[in-house]
């Protein structure tokens, strides 16, 4: 549909569209009985400092280890320069109001949490169009490198995976690093649960899991874009025990938990996986428009 109404088109239209969703009929205005919100709960948190700091303690109660992690300005400045970012890549950082700095700085904290080295297996988890598993490749040489995303030919092609990733064609025990950037809040349904199940099986005894951002809330919330999922929002449901918010992003789907849901959720699914969750302290050092704001880093017992 997005090809027969045209790029310009279709963006007339959803700006249209979303200034006017509160008068649409097509739009519901509750979903699963719940009264539909708007606008990110993120936001909500990076306005709101003290909904992180509550976050943190609440977490604590339920004996959830929470550290802190400081971004290395002057060494996230020498990654870029050694990274090479294309310039297809969100600009490749010579756009000004493009995404580049936060999209690079989720790179950069998870290769500082990883620690590659050349004898490891790593795969990039719905990887899309991201450059980072060629520049693992070039600047660390792990022994193997793959790149996996849902959109993907279906299979393994070489260094690339396509298919769901709750359901990965590699033995057990056969990855030492993996990584999902701004990814795991737009697996619907049980997806989440099953890619955490996928982990605790693929990952090698003292392997690696590293997730950011790693969406936490005070709500346990999932966004959507009522406009876009007219087009494109085939087959997409929602947990009922979430609260709906709308959004005007053009994105399905993006699950942030709540302690709550993360204990009963997540949890359950780890075995054999410690979860560490970092706050991050000075994402906004590195720019205004970074949102950082938690990590979770998940390591298989030796």
């Amino acid at each position: 549909m997005f090809k027969r109404i045209g790029k310009s088109s279709y963006e007339l239209f959803h700006k249209i569209g979303y200034k006017t969703i509160k008068f649409n009929p097509l739009i519901p205005g509750r979903i699963s009985s719940k009264k539909v919100k708007y606008g990110f709960i993120s936001d909500d948190h990076l306005k709101n400092p003290a909904l992180d700091e509550k976050l943190v303690t609440d977490l604590e109660n339920e004996g959830m280890k929470v550290e802190t992690y400081r971004i290395n300005i002057q060494d996230f400045k020498i990654y870029l320069s050694r990274a090479q970012y294309p310039k297809t890549y969100h600009g490749g950082g010579s756009i000004r109001r493009s995404n580049f700095l936060e999209k690079s700085l989720e790179h950069f904290v998870s290769a500082d949490l990883l620690e590659f080295t050349s004898e490891d297996v790593y795969i990039d988890i719905a990887s899309a169009q991201s450059p980072f598993y060629k520049i693992v490749e070039a600047m660390w040489k792990p022994r193997t490198v793959y790149r996996q995303d849902l959109t993907y030919e279906h299979g393994i092609h070489g260094n690339t995976i396509g298919g769901n990733a709750g359901i990965l064609p590699l033995p057990d025990n056969s990855i030492s690093k993996a990584t999902l950037h701004c990814s795991l809040e737009h697996f619907e349904g049980n997806s989440d649960i099953e890619l955490f199940r996928e982990m605790s099986r693929v990952l090698r005894p003292g392997g690696k899991l590293c997730v950011l951002p790693f969406y936490l809330a005070s709500e346990y919330t999932i966004h959507t874009d009522p406009i876009y999922t007219l087009f494109f929002g085939s087959n997409l449901s929602f947990d009922p025990e979430a609260q709906i918010r709308y959004c005007s992003w053009n994105n399905r789907h993006s699950r942030h938990y709540d302690v709550g849901h993360l204990k009963t959720r997540i949890m359950p699914c780890l075995k054999g996986l410690i979860m560490k969750i970092y706050k991050v302290e000075n994402f906004r050092e590195v720019n205004s428009s970074c949102y950082l704001r938690f990590i979770g880093l998940f390591e298989k017992k030796s």
